[in-house]
């Protein structure tokens, strides 16, 4: 599945390419995110996550630390709300509660929530790679299922946090209204208890 596909057409590489398996138990053994498009891709088998380079010529590179030299660990917690790096897609009106406290947050952190546009598990995989601390979205549409579900089993399996915004995990195969995730638990918790003050 390609996420950005009109940037595609155009002849734009801002895109996100994505694969998932589903088993018969509706688990999800492999999934596959090349981000940057043409340059890493990010790989979950089995619970275990590896970034790999794009090509075999460059992986040649690294072929003497072997696989455990691509295995990712969790990323950083935060330990204070005004530390967390925030990357937010929410379309409401100004007077919504949930924007007025990204608002307020945005002023505690001196800038360190933004608002980004652009394909979905592209905005993800900034927690995979460390650009970000959280991600929070809210849109008219639901976000499809094919467009986060590679993202997503690679954020939990590097101990992260994947909900919609009532704090349920979706089943395989759902579209949701709206996402709240975050590179840890603690991180998401600690976002999630400001979100709802």
């Amino acid at each position: 599945m390609v996420d950005g596909g009109r940037n595609l057409r155009k002849g734009g590489d801002d895109v996100t390419s994505t694969l998932v398996v589903i088993d018969n138990n509706d688990e999800i053994p492999l999934a596959i995110v090349s981000y940057p498009f043409r340059k890493l891709k990010y790989v979950d088998l089995i619970g275990d996550v590896y970034w790999l380079p794009n090509n075999f010529e460059e992986m040649r590179e690294y072929q003497s630390h072997g696989i455990s030299y691509f295995k990712m660990k969790p990323r950083e917690l935060r330990r204070d709300i005004k530390e967390l790096r925030v990357l937010e897609r929410c379309d409401v009106s100004r007077d919504d509660p949930m924007r007025v406290r990204l608002d307020e947050l945005r002023e505690m952190t001196d800038g360190k929530v933004m608002r980004f546009v652009g394909s979905l598990s592209k905005m993800l995989m900034t927690l995979v790679i460390g650009t970000s601390d959280v991600f929070i979205s809210k849109k008219a549409i639901k976000a499809p299922f094919h467009d986060y579900a590679a993202a997503k089993k690679i954020i939990v399996d590097l101990n992260g946090k994947f909900t919609d915004l009532e704090g349920k995990e979706p089943n395989v195969g759902e579209d949701i209204n709206g996402i709240l995730a975050a590179s840890s638990n603690e991180n998401y918790n600690l976002f999630k208890n400001f979100l709802y003050s």
